[in-house]
Order: structure tokens, then C-alpha cells, then sequence
């Protein structure tokens, strides 16, 4: 195996980057900046609070539409009250304004700031029901933290992470790539230390309630041939394979694979890997049989 006596800088900067998920998305909305009267400014605001309103009214019909018998009415409920609770907050914010004249400009901004919230409220509850995740308290998921926590010396890719049911037991794992480096004393040099690097590949369950747990897969970077499999640069990228003959949507995947979907793990100098659930382990290997990647 191949020992690094030096990390580049730009390995640890890779795996150390900011999380992507930890700050939400903006959302894209028609602004008024390049307004320059007063009309002009009242007619780009109630245009922007109409497409806004109807944007709501659409995703509320198919979150209402999910819902069963218990939870429709408590929804069409809690909607009703939101509007009245909308419309009286800006009436109260409107009224403290000392222009008269610019009552109905202020009226509809906050109308329309409010709807914008009420919007990323109700997409992020759609979002988690169609992908069956449970509901995360803080800026990063339970799963991640969960890593972080488990195995603090390693640097973790954020921002990257895949979303699959890789053992096909109906719920999605989460899955996200690190570097483990390890520092190891070179006997012929008592004086220099060398470096072993894995990328870990964590394949973690993200159940609704309880602690999650992840498998961790190890794979030695080095550029030896005819070893077991391994990689031959830090720079990963993870695919998702799915083993369906698009044309008759039947697997195509040998006996041996519990499940038609796995990951490959390729840095585009070495052989692609791949790892699958076997019907009880998660199994590393060189990729043999070829599929659909996503």
C-alpha cells in the first residue's frame, strides 16, 4: 500500500467544506429593486403577492389531497387560521406606518413576505412526506450529526451526500464519503511520520425516532495494480445503479444481488467500485456487471 508522507492542503479543504443543506435555499421570486416611482413600486409588489398567493393555494391543494381522514381537517384548519393570522399581522404592521399614502404598498410586501414563508413551510412538509425522512430539529440531520459525533477524525464531505434505498427494505439510507488519514511512524525513518488514506464510505439509516446507526466501508487509496479494490485519488464521486431493463422494467441483475440498486464509488483513474447489500452485509467490490447510473 502506497504511504503519503504529505497531505495536500486541498485533500482536507475538500472534505472539510461548508454544508451546503445548512443554510435553505433562496427562493426565487420577481424583486422590485429596479422600480422607480411609487405606482410603479405598487404594481411590481401586488403582482409578485398574486403569483406568490397562487403558488400557495397550488401546493396546499396537493399537500390537502395526501392527507387521510384525520389529518385533512386538521390541515384545511390550520390553513384557515394561518390567513387570518396573516392578514390581521399586516393589517397591524400596515397601521403603524405615518404614510397614508403608502398604506397599500406596505400592505401588500407584508402579505406577500408572509406568504413566501408560508410557501417554504408547506414545501418542506410535502417534500419530507414524499420522501419519507423524519422531521430534522437543527441545521444539520440527526444522521450526520450522528457521524460527526461517532467519528470525529473523519473529514466528512458535506454538501454531497445520496439518497437511496440501497438494501431495498422500503425507507431510504443516507450516504456521504470521507477521508480517513492516518498518521503511521516510518521505521526507516524514526523522524518522519507517513500518512495512510481510506475514503469511508457511511451508509447510514435515518430512522423516524432513536439514534441513527451507519455501516462504514473502508477502501485504501493507492495506485498498485492487481490489488484488492481500492482507489487511486481522494476525489470520489458516488452514483446510484439501478439494475432495470428500462425497455421491459424487469432487473437485470445476477442471483447473487439481494437488491437491483448499488452505489458505485469512482475517482475516474481507477477501475469503478461497487458497493450492495447481499441480504445481510454491505459488500465492496470491482464493478463487474454494468447498470442505469443516476
Amino acid at each position: 500500500m502506497r504511504f503519503f508522507s504529505i497531505i495536500p492542503l486541498a485533500i482536507i479543504m475538500i472534505f472539510t467544506m461548508v454544508p451546503d443543506n445548512i443554510a435553505q435555499a433562496q427562493r426565487s421570486s420577481t424583486t422590485c429593486n429596479q422600480v422607480n416611482s411609487t405606482a410603479a413600486a405598487l404594481e411590481c409588489v401586488n403582482k409578485k403577492y398574486q403569483n406568490a398567493q397562487n403558488e400557495m393555494s397550488a401546493i396546499f391543494k396537493a399537500l390537502n389531497e395526501s392527507q387521510n381522514t384525520k389529518t385533512q381537517p386538521l390541515l384545511t384548519e390550520a390553513q384557515k387560521q394561518w390567513i387570518l393570522y396573516r392578514d390581521s399581522q399586516c393589517q397591524w404592521e400596515t397601521a403603524l406606518s405615518e404614510i397614508p399614502a403608502l398604506d397599500r404598498l406596505s400592505e401588500l410586501s407584508c402579505l406577500s413576505a408572509l406568504t413566501d414563508n408560508r410557501i417554504a413551510t408547506l414545501t418542506a412538509i410535502k417534500r419530507r412526506e414524499e420522501s419519507d425522512q423524519p422531521r430534522e430539529f437543527g441545521a444539520l440531520p440527526r444522521w450526520m450529526n450522528a457521524l460527526a459525533s461517532d467519528y470525529p477524525k473523519i473529514f466528512w464531505r458535506y454538501g454531497e451526500e445520496k439518497t437511496m434505498d440501497l438494501d431495498c427494505n422500503g425507507h431510504d439510507e443516507q450516504i456521504m464519503a470521507g477521508v480517513s488519514i492516518e498518521r503511521i511512524q516510518n521505521s526507516k525513518q524514526a523522524d518522519r511520520a507517513s500518512h495512510d488514506l481510506h475514503i469511508v464510505i457511511a451508509i447510514s439509516e435515518n430512522p423516524q425516532a432513536g439514534r441513527p446507526k451507519a455501516s462504514l466501508i473502508k477502501i485504501p487509496v493507492h495506485e498498485k495494480a492487481g490489488e484488492a479494490p481500492h482507489l487511486c485519488r481522494p476525489s470520489v464521486r458516488l452514483e446510484k445503479i439501478s439494475r432495470i431493463n428500462p425497455e421491459t422494467e424487469t432487473e437485470t441483475a445476477a442471483e447473487e444481488f439481494f437488491c437491483a440498486t448499488s452505489l458505485r464509488v469512482t475517482d475516474r483513474d481507477c477501475i469503478p467500485l461497487e458497493i450492495f447489500w447481499d441480504g445481510k452485509n454491505y459488500v465492496l467490490r470491482t464493478e463487474l456487471i454494468k447498470g442505469t447510473s443516476h
